[in-house]
């Protein structure tokens, strides 16, 4: 057992290896090998008994895993949360233990399937895998972060199938071809004496061999075929302003003519290098679009009388549209407010054109569950109280690129869901009422929106503030998610965040332009904007990890059954 344990261990640290920032994606490929050793040891040494070892080794792998992913949110509760460093270091360390419990269960479900035939093992294993992924994206409000397939963000043509099936099939694939690795191995070994074995390795081989080329083959030839698409494309300019202000001071009243002088040199900065690429274009296309931060505007931005004509004047003097992330609040029906982490866009004439609002918020972040009982727990989101969600996902329409067109908006935390992205990106909720009532809509929430609009996105856009994670991974894992939105919807993205990583995606997942962090930084670029409908993803963004649940499902059934028999 203590082999197994150790084998474990050293798969999770594999695995944690293979993210960002270390770049060394290619670790994924063979990480999680060493656990299914683990694994398939205690099915050969405990064949009826197994079962809570198999539970154990898998818990361990993903507490080993979670701790060295989210260790993060010590430096979020430590500086901004105001929780000494022990408890904050043993709240993740619950949080951890929790996250461990889908690779236990994992683990479980391997123990169960291990007798069937070592060929449909290969493709029950990774089914396994997505199916446990996909349950973490929901259950508790959901915590999808660090995927399996994330780790494959900075391999663009590896990457392509998410269009199809989203990062849950490049998950999929790369347990496959750890799963591949895993059975060649422990075939060709335990085969090699036994006649019905010995063609158990060479089919293992050529089938995870197949599904390499069949991705590959896929990636090369969709990022050509992507690449002419986008070329036809209306262009528009584009711009992601980068603040870096100071989380512990950008909430204080003294600082909110600074943060709006700053800012305010910032766009001057993207408008500059507008005009210049106004200069060497073969034609303009009208205003651009410039985009700042999560909250760069730390205090009620569209009902402040003294800063709002302030910001008024910068929008106008830019000649582009911006799109500022700043709280705002409405009624509560009981005399009280409630908090909105909202992102407005600015015309070129300074007049507030659209909004969108936060949907899925951050818990403990933004807002505190179960707060009665959780009474004792503050958020750590300072000066603004707590937030709630806003009334849908709805993309901001405005005319970009000489085209009417609209902007999937997407705040913070709703980058890690896949399919939140992709409803904003297919143009908003799908319902039969909705355009009726669009116009009456998008008058009270303040959204641009006109019935009979184009639905589908012709952009996609990111505002965050990372400050929280400080300098560790997360930024990093954050922009990654966020590269995969853009190839899920295979759409242009950009990503505004405060302390960085700020960047102009590609719709294969190019990084064009990128900050670094903690640097005031003006980035630029000219892209394309959508035409067409969504992707297949983009329409049934559920669909693939729903069938690896059902599938897993049929599969653990009927194995449990026939240990029962037997």
């Amino acid at each position: 057992m203590k082999k197994n344990i150790l084998l474990s261990v050293i798969s999770a640290l594999l695995v944690v290896a293979s993210f960002s920032p270390l770049g060394t994606g290619l670790l994924a490929w063979v990480g999680a090998v060493p656990l299914l050793f683990a694994l398939q040891g205690v099915c050969a040494e405990w064949p009826c008994g197994g079962a809570r070892k198999s539970f154990f080794l898998g818990w361990l792998w993903g507490f080993v895993f979670s701790v060295g992913t989210i260790y993060w949110v010590v430096n979020s509760m430590y500086y901004y949360g105001g929780i000494p460093l022990v408890p904050g270091a043993f709240i993740m360390l619950v949080l951890a233990a929790y996250l461990a419990l889908f690779p236990a269960f994992f683990a479980l479900l391997f123990y169960f399937t291990a007798d069937y035939r070592p060929l449909f093992r290969l493709f029950v294993i990774p089914a396994l895998w997505v199916s446990l992924e996909f349950i973490k994206s929901f259950l508790f409000t959901g915590f999808p972060w660090a995927l399996l397939g994330y780790s494959q963000a900075g391999f663009t043509t590896f990457i392509q199938l998410s269009d199809i099936f989203g990062v849950w099939g490049i998950s999929y694939w790369v347990m496959l071809l750890n799963g591949g690795i895993f059975l060649f191995l422990l075939n060709l070994a335990h085969g090699s004496g036994r006649r019905g074995l010995r063609i158990e390795p060479f089919l293992i081989f050529v089938a995870t061999a197949a599904v390499f080329i069949v991705v590959v083959v896929y990636g090369l030839v969709q990022v050509g075929s992507v690449n002419k698409e986008t070329a036809l494309w209306p262009e528009v300019k584009v711009a992601a302003v980068q603040g870096n202000i100071g989380q512990a001071v950008k909430w204080q009243h003294s600082e909110q003519k600074k943060t709006i002088a700053r800012y305010s040199a910032l766009i001057q900065e993207a408008s500059v290098a507008f005009d210049n690429a106004d200069g060497v274009a073969a034609d303009n296309n009208g205003p651009g679009l410039i985009v700042l931060p999560e909250t760069s505007m730390p205090f009620f931005l569209a009902r402040d009388p003294d800063m709002l004509p302030l910001v008024k004047d910068v929008a106008r003097d830019s000649g582009s549209y911006l799109l500022i992330g700043s709280p705002d609040y409405k009624s509560d029906g009981e005399g009280g407010h409630n908090i909105l982490n909202a992102a407005f866009i600015f015309s070129p004439g300074g007049d507030i054109t659209g909004r969108y609002d936060k949907m899925h918020l951050v818990p403990f972040g933004e807002y505190v569950p179960l707060k009665r009982i959780l009474f004792f727990i503050e958020k750590l989101t300072a000066g603004a109280g707590e937030f709630v969600e806003g009334r849908g996902l709805y993309p901001i329409e405005l005319e970009l690129g000489g085209v009417k067109t609209s902007v999937g908006t997407f705040i913070c935390y709703e980058a890690i869901f896949p399919s939140l992205v992709a409803e904003l990106a297919r143009g908003g909720p799908d319902t039969s009422a909705d355009t009726a009532r669009t116009a009456g809509t998008a008058r009270t929430a303040g959204t641009a929106r006109t019935a009979g609009a184009a639905r589908t996105a012709g952009l996609l856009v990111n505002i965050t503030n990372d400050a929280w994670f400080g300098d560790t991974s997360a930024p990093h894992h954050h922009l990654d998610m966020t590269i995969m939105r853009a190839v899920e919807n295979r759409t242009f993205l950009v990503r505004s965040a405060n302390t960085g990583i700020s960047a102009i995606v590609s719709p294969t997942g190019e990084v064009i332009e990128k900050t670094n962090l903690f640097e005031a930084a003006v980035i630029t670029a000219r892209v394309g904007i959508r035409q067409g409908g969504p992707t297949f993803f983009g329409r049934f963004p559920n669909l693939f990890p729903c069938a690896a649940l059902i599938f897993s499902a049929i599969i653990v059934i009927l194995s449990l059954r026939l240990r029962r028999r037997y």
